[in-house]
């Protein structure tokens, strides 16, 4: 009765569970396991585990038991193989119980699927890979302005803007340093207010590392972080030319 209702117990759990014998034959099959890998329990009883699924482990069987001897316990990212083909990874949990004899033990091994994790992930980590690519190839100053005005990331067409040679020489600073005085009081009030979590646009003068003036058009919006702190994300361009061509408009009229 014990037994049968641990195996009930077992039988709720998400996560696919199986034990093992000395020789690597399954001799328990949770109901999760049914569903992740598509073997019945009476498949799959008897078996030697690596065997029926095909694993893929992260390093040589050999040192993966060494570990669990050695360690008791031994954890890692192993693909597996379901019935209809398709593979899985799964992070694998492994609990080594020895028995009176040191020569007979039994594996407790446990396996949460993480195959859509991973493809999450991957995604992502492409999609950002994209987006940086797009942001770096961009004429414009695209930057990244923290609620205290430290300059958190700057492109390659920023720092040629502000005469930086690199980004160390920016990054990490406060950008009100590179806005000229007299915009430097609007622009600290524009980017709070973006921090806050407005939108909008700005014109303002910087003066670069090198002592060069520019006049500079920026638009701006909140950008969230995953930690709830908002930023500001702008995409700033170049407008002297126009602006001092307005200015001599104006002069000669």
């Amino acid at each position: 009765r014990a037994l049968s209702e641990q195996a009930r117990l077992l039988d709720l759990s998400n996560d696919a569970i199986l034990v093992r014998d000395a020789d690597d034959r399954i001799t328990y099959w949770n109901r999760a396991a049914d569903e992740l890998y598509g073997f019945t329990r009476e498949e799959a009883l008897g078996r030697v585990s690596h065997e029926l699924l095909r694993t893929q482990f992260p390093a040589a069987l050999d040192e993966v038991n060494e570990q669990l001897h050695r360690d008791e316990r031994w954890s890692g990212e192993v693909v597996h193989t379901r019935k209809d083909g398709a593979k899985v990874t799964v992070n694998s949990r492994w609990a080594l119980d020895r028995k009176a004899n040191r020569d007979t033990w039994c594996v407790l091994e446990t396996n949460n699927d993480i195959t859509q994790q991973q493809r999450t992930e991957k995604a992502l980590r492409e999609s950002e890979e994209r987006f940086r690519a797009i942001v770096e190839t961009t004429p414009e100053c695209v930057k990244l302005v923290a609620a205290d005005g430290t300059l958190l990331h700057m492109n390659s067409s920023g720092l040629q803007m502000v005469g930086a040679h690199s980004t160390e020489e920016v990054v990490g600073k406060n950008v009100y340093d590179l806005i000229a005085p007299g915009d430097r009081d609007r622009f600290k009030a524009f980017n709070e207010s973006i921090c806050h979590g407005e939108q909008g646009s700005l014109q303002f003068d910087i003066v670069g590392l090198e002592g060069k003036r520019r006049h500079m058009e920026t638009h701006a919006a909140p950008l969230r972080n995953p930690d709830g702190t908002i930023v500001h994300l702008a995409v700033s361009s170049d407008r002297s030319e126009e602006h001092t061509s307005e200015l001599q408009s104006h002069h000669d009229l």
